[in-house]
């Protein structure tokens, strides 16, 4: 009704993206956010407290706190759920909505999981062109399409971003190209950053 052609959404179970720092110094008195390891460690609530300490009064996506108060009855909703049970679940969504969406002429966009691996024991199932492929098999329509995120899949350095970025438009599954950059730290830690190629680990020349 109000012409909105392209939907982002993703499938992250419980928690949306996630960061240890939302308030991350640079050297040239900026600030962004950073995501260590370190912080992601122990309990559901060991890892919140840990968050909520480096927020400087931030909230992430998924961690309000009255989302949070649900915290631990949603981690045993989820105990049983493996990559496999959630791709049968989005399998079933995207079975029930894109009928709906050729009608109407909106095109799905799923986001990858930022950061692209497993984390807190939940499944992930969009972190790298193998996953990509199980997805767009799961319906052959081009309106179940692909956010292409260059942060979240750059996160992982075997990630080949730009050669995913020409495969999935060449194919007409990827509606929406969020372009930006981010800088690795070592031992997989990164953190948000300029745009500029210089700026940060990934090649923005290549990916635009």
């Amino acid at each position: 009704a109000y012409g909105i052609k392209v939907i982002c959404y993703n499938f992250m179970p419980i928690f949306d993206w996630v960061r240890t720092d939302l308030h991350y110094p640079l050297p040239d008195g900026s600030t962004d956010m950073a995501f260590q390891h370190k912080y992601v460690e122990g309990s559901p609530e060991e890892i919140i407290k840990s968050v909520e300490k480096n927020s400087n009064g931030y909230v992430l996506p998924g961690w309000e706190p009255e989302r949070l108060a649900e915290v631990k009855r949603l981690f045993e909703a989820y105990k049983d759920v493996d990559e496999k049970k959630l791709r049968e679940n989005l399998k079933y969504f995207l079975d029930a909505i894109i009928p709906t969406c050729e009608k109407y002429d909106v095109r799905m966009a799923m986001h990858p999981d930022d950061p692209p691996m497993p984390l807190f024991g939940l499944p992930r199932i969009y972190k790298n062109r193998e996953d990509m492929i199980k997805i767009e098999q799961m319906h052959e329509s081009k309106y179940n399409g692909f956010t292409i995120c260059t942060g979240s899949l750059g996160e992982n350095p075997k990630n080949d971003v730009p050669a995913i970025i020409r495969e999935f438009v060449k194919k007409d599954r990827a509606p929406f190209i969020h372009a930006r950059n981010i800088k690795f730290m070592g031992n997989g830690d990164f953190h948000e950053s300029a745009h500029l190629s210089s700026e940060g680990s990934l090649d923005m020349y290549e990916i635009m």
